[in-house]
């Protein structure tokens, strides 16, 4: 008799839990105030990617400190990180899973631009060309990254023959002594 009581109780409990943090994940707070330039950046992401053979959907965080600092993780369904890049002055470290690397090669590899590129793409350094709405995009040699920002969407993607990989920003700061959350300038 208990057995039976246990089993439903247990798979709705676990059905609960995993819609709770379902829905977590799409809460949506207020407008995110994006400054005209970035310098300083912590944000709580969601990554969308369709790179090569790799498809991945899930949680991130940035942290910038432009031009010399950034700290990137990728989060798995359980919270633990899967991959992360570390950028200073003077050193590069990636690790996915138990791979970790020191080459920033092996990111220009992977992503078809170097962790500068990078770091001036998310600090919305370069040429700004008028998209489609209000969003505009920046054309470099190799891809395109457009940005939707001031307008609930909060996404910036690249785009290259290898795919696209999107980040849709959930929370951000744009100062040293602000608290997260919905960012201003």
């Amino acid at each position: 008799m208990k057995k039976t009581i246990l089993l439903p109780s247990l798979f709705f409990s676990v059905f609960f839990f995993l819609n709770s943090c379902a829905f977590l994940s799409q809460k949506k707070l207020d407008l995110i105030q994006w400054p005209a330039d970035i310098y300083y950046m912590e944000a709580v992401c969601e990554l969308n990617i369709a790179w090569n053979n790799t498809q991945y959907s899930g949680d991130m965080s940035i942290k910038l400190d432009y031009p010399d600092m950034l700290f990137l993780e990728v989060y798995g369904p359980f919270g633990d990180t899967i991959f992360s890049i570390q950028k200073n002055r003077d050193s590069f470290v990636m690790l996915a899973g138990n791979d970790k690397t020191t080459s920033e090669r092996q990111f220009i590899d992977l992503f078809k631009m170097t962790i500068n590129d990078f770091i001036d793409d998310i600090s919305i350094k370069g040429t700004r060309q008028q998209g489609i709405g209000s969003g505009f995009y920046i054309q470099k040699e190799q891809y395109r990254v457009t940005y939707a920002l001031n307008n609930r969407e909060d996404k910036m993607c690249w785009i290259n023959p290898d795919g696209t990989m999107c980040i849709r920003f959930i929370e951000a700061k744009f100062d040293k002594g602000q608290s997260i959350g919905k960012g201003s300038n």
